[in-house]
């Protein structure tokens, strides 16, 4: 093959956009290195979309024997929703409200034993719907007391928590808080880091608080996490 001419550069912002399907792309001087084979496409809005711009659908059994890379991967009302790793500051955040709401609810369960509640969890699945297909992985969540599964959690968890990256979208957002409501989710909590506040839906008529001060339930009596610890 003759001589293409220069290779363009690319930026560090474009590499993050890069769909990895193999997870070992890297940047080298500005150029793009991999194997070969490698789809090395920017990501899509949403979805994979077919030539005339339309959502395909997937089955959760296709969405089982997806390789997906590095991605973050998620099933929304049986849309491939394909998303970069999350970044540093991101899990710092996650980690963070992890650890003090472990250690709370710990303390919490020793001084109320006779209590029935679950664990709390970071970005574990949860299969939360077959009709729509519907597969999530929160943050952070609290599952309900004996939540079935063994591959990954049945239904929503008892509490949701999601930390807003910029990879998110309000009508993503806006889709998955309501379908963790209508599957069994008391509480979901919407974390925004920039604008240091939450917005917290509650029950199927979906109630919603804004808090600017700290995550507390009344699941959860006496529990109270100020956001200026974890933001």
């Amino acid at each position: 093959m003759g001589d293409m001419g220069p290779k363009k550069r690319m930026s560090l912002e474009e590499f993050e956009r890069v769909y990895d399907d193999t997870g070992e792309l890297e940047l080298l001087s500005g150029e793009l290195i991999g194997p070969l084979g490698s789809a090395g496409l920017p990501f899509p809005p949403g979805g994979i979309m077919d030539d005339m711009g339309t959502t395909t659908l997937m089955s959760f059994e296709e969405f089982e024997l997806l390789d997906a890379g590095a991605d973050d991967v998620e099933l929304l009302r049986g849309e491939l929703i394909r998303t970069p790793p999350p970044q540093r500051r991101h899990m710092e955040i996650c980690k963070r409200l992890f650890k003090l709401l472990d250690a709370a609810l710990e303390r919490w369960k020793r001084g109320h034993p006779e209590a029935s509640i679950g664990e709390v969890e970071i970005e574990m699945g949860y299969l939360v719907s077959t009709d729509p297909q519907c597969y999530f992985r929160p943050d952070l969540s609290l599952t309900r007391p004996d939540q079935p599964g063994e591959r990954y959690y049945e239904g929503a968890p008892l509490v949701v928590f999601e930390v807003v990256s910029e990879y998110d979208t309000a009508t993503r957002l806006d889709k998955k808080v309501a379908d963790y409501v209508a599957h069994g989710a008391a509480e979901v909590w919407v974390i925004y880091p920039e604008l240091r506040h939450a917005w917290v839906y509650r029950g199927a008529g979906l109630t919603t608080t804004r808090e600017s001060e700290a995550i507390h339930s009344d699941l959860l009596p006496g529990i109270e996490i100020r956001l200026d610890e974890i933001l």
